[in-house]
């Protein structure tokens, strides 16, 4: 992701309070749910006690989910959960433009949605990035930001040529 130019960061999208607080506390209440029941009976306790846990990993994972939108000399780059990438070229991006609002609709994390379009995905605004071999939906704080940084590469290498990406925000 180098490319020769430290990386800059051009959005920290992160799941609405609304969104990630209620499903927080549904996947604890649902992991003390499986333990008590399994303590209640008395049987499967390390079953009850895996799922507790992973209860517990789920909801803070669901408390700190964010997709970061990073670009460098390379290319434009996005990242959620530290888990799901996406890299794209600066030659390999066509246009980039505001996308529609997203939620729990949606989903949220790494998404396969309609039209071959993939999307990391926390809620909220979204910046929606074609390249030449895919589309990307991306949760943006501010997706004129994004669209402002396509533009700016599109400047530096000659928006007259029909590869240089165009951005419509």
């Amino acid at each position: 992701m180098n490319g020769g130019e430290a990386p800059t960061v051009l959005s920290i999208a992160r799941a609405p309070r609304g969104v990630a607080l209620p499903l927080a506390g549904l996947l604890l209440g649902a992991g003390a749910f499986s333990l008590g029941i399994t303590l209640a009976v008395g049987a499967g306790v390390v079953f009850g006690a895996a799922t507790a846990a992973l209860m517990l990993v789920l909801a803070g994972m669901t408390l700190s989910l964010r997709t970061t939108i990073t670009a460098d000399a390379a290319g434009l780059h996005a990242r959620c959960l530290g888990v799901f990438r996406m890299t794209a070229a600066w030659s390999q991006i066509r246009r980039a433009e505001e996308g529609p609002s997203t939620g729990l609709v949606e989903g949220l994390g790494c998404r396969f949605l309609p039209g071959g379009t993939t999307g990391l995905l926390v809620g909220g605004p979204t910046v929606h990035v074609v390249t030449d071999r895919r589309r990307w939906l991306l949760s943006a704080a501010d997706p004129s930001v994004v669209c402002r940084a396509v533009e700016h590469r599109a400047a530096a290498q000659g928006a007259g040529s029909g590869a240089a990406p165009r951005s419509r925000c």
